[in-house]
C-alpha cells in the first residue's frame, strides 16, 4: 500500500503512509452534478428535513449499560431536537425506525466523514466526532 487517506490524523501510526484530505474542500471543489451523485449514493437527499444528526453507539450491543438506559438517553435527545435524523452504529442491531418511527433513520452504513456536510451533530462517546470541525461539546447534562 502506497498511501492512506485521512480525513484527520488517525488512531494508529501510519504517518509515512497518510496523507491527509480536507473533505470540505474537497467537496466545495465539485461540480452540482457530482455533488447530486454523491447524494444518490448514499440516499442524503432525506437530510434536507434536519439540521440535527445523532450518531448511536452499540452500548447496550457492547453490555456497556442496559437497552433501556441506552433508549432513555436517545429518548431525551429526540425529544428535545424533534427533526433529528438517527445514525446507528454498524455493529447495532436495533431497528430505531420502530423505536423512534417520526424519526429519519439512515439505513444504510457509510463512512462517517461523509456527514460533514450536515449542521449539527449528537454523539455520545463515538469516535465519529473527529471526522468534523470542532466546536462546542456539549455533555450530556448541558454542561460545556
Amino acid at each position: 500500500m502506497k498511501k492512506v487517506y485521512l480525513t484527520y490524523e488517525g488512531f494508529c501510526d501510519v504517518s509515512s503512509k497518510a496523507e491527509i484530505i480536507d473533505l470540505n474542500a474537497l467537496w466545495e471543489n465539485l461540480s452540482l452534478e457530482d455533488h447530486l451523485k454523491i447524494l444518490k449514493i448514499f440516499n442524503f437527499s432525506n437530510l434536507e428535513n434536519s439540521d440535527v444528526l445523532l450518531i448511536t453507539q452499540a452500548f447496550s450491543e457492547d453490555n456497556l449499560m442496559d437497552l433501556n438506559e441506552e433508549m432513555r438517553i436517545y429518548s431525551e435527545i429526540v425529544e428535545k431536537y424533534p427533526n433529528i435524523i438517527i445514525k446507528p452504529h454498524p455493529r447495532e442491531i436495533k431497528d430505531y425506525s420502530k423505536i423512534f418511527p417520526d424519526n429519519t433513520v439512515l439505513d444504510k452504513h457509510f463512512p462517517a466523514d461523509w456527514l460533514v456536510l450536515m449542521g449539527n451533530i449528537i454523539a455520545i462517546s463515538s469516535a465519529a466526532v473527529f471526522h468534523f470541525p470542532a466546536g462546542e461539546r456539549e455533555k450530556p447534562d448541558g454542561e460545556i
